[in-house]
């Protein structure tokens, strides 16, 4: 089985509860086949810097127990010892020190979505790239609001390519 590139995206929630909105958006997506939502984690990170799971039920009720198991290892396991490189050092994707220090983004008493998400539309592309001997040298995600600050408008340079 080919598998896309990872993606993992966290993302903050002011209040302490979540709701659903996000959900449909998701299943939206995952039914074009674009992404494939691998693994689901809410988290809350207490005043103390703590962060622990909390329940799926009324976010995914018919989908409680698919899962976390990706995920939650991160909030059992721990930062990695001091002066560790896990990893071998820095490079375009998050690093294994990366993945331990997602909870220090949280701000104490909030909460957030952890999605990792497969690019599956990616994962005959990849395996092109590999075999013609590329590889990846970089990638991320840019916001329109960062191109706007550099003097790019999305909007008006990619018109009606949309």
């Amino acid at each position: 089985m080919d598998i896309g590139p990872l993606h993992l995206v966290v993302i903050g929630f002011d209040e302490r509860r979540f709701r659903s909105e996000v959900m449909p958006e998701l299943r939206a997506l995952r039914e074009t086949g674009v992404i494939r939502l691998v693994d689901l984690l809410l988290v809350r990170r207490d005043d103390r810097g703590g962060v622990r799971e909390l329940p799926l039920a009324a976010l995914v009720p018919n989908e409680v127990g698919r899962y976390g198991f990706l995920l939650r290892p991160l909030l059992a396991a721990g930062p990695p010892l001091a002066g560790s490189a896990p990893d071998g050092g820095e490079g375009p994707v998050l690093s294994a020190r990366d993945l331990f220090d997602l909870g220090a983004r949280i701000p104490p008493e909030g909460s957030a979505a952890l999605l990792l998400l497969e690019h599956a539309w990616a994962a005959r592309l990849v395996e092109a790239v590999a075999r013609a001997g590329g590889g990846l040298v970089a990638e991320g995600m840019v916001r329109p609001e960062t191109l706007a600050e550099l003097g790019i408008r999305v909007e008006t340079e990619i018109g009606g390519r949309v």
